[in-house]
């Protein structure tokens, strides 16, 4: 996820995210010393493991988490544990879908929707509890996935 800081030039040219990251230059600079700001070859890649806990299953398997607010990370987490796990049915039931997601046009069921996640208004439907039974096991598959993202 993006930064929002301050940029800071430095007197020849250089621009730094941060006043501090700039004093580091300009001194070891001042002492002739070299060093490369964020080099494109210093670029690391990592991967930082969680664990997801669904708000409730159903008999069949399905798999429902309830929001209220549906912020950032929420969205973020949820995108991973289906790219993760594709064949687990995960589906949402929001307090209030036509809430707007902030700095979006898009309401909550709109995103859900956009990411291929089936989704109800106020409390589960009786339909989903009619569907047959999913073949999946939850925990059968739980080895780490290796999502990496550009923070």
């Amino acid at each position: 996820m993006a930064k929002f800081s301050v940029r800071v030039k430095h007197k020849d040219g250089m621009t730094f995210r941060s006043k501090f990251e700039a004093s580091i230059y300009g001194i070891a600079k001042a002492s002739r010393k070299k060093l490369d700001f964020e080099p494109k070859s210093a670029i690391i890649d990592y991967t930082v493991a969680f664990r997801y806990q669904p708000d409730f299953v159903l008999p069949n398997g399905i798999l429902v988490e309830a929001k209220g607010h549906l912020d950032v990370w929420d969205r973020r987490k949820m995108v991973a544990v289906k790219e993760c796990r594709p064949e687990l049915d995960i589906r949402f039931v929001f307090q209030s879908a036509s809430r707007k997601l902030s700095r979006h046009g898009k309401t909550y069921g709109d995103w859900a929707e956009s990411k291929g996640f089936k989704w109800a208004e106020g409390a589960i439907p009786l339909t989903w509890w009619k569907e047959p039974p999913r073949t999946t096991e939850i925990a059968a598959d739980n080895e780490r996935c290796e999502l990496l993202g550009d923070e």
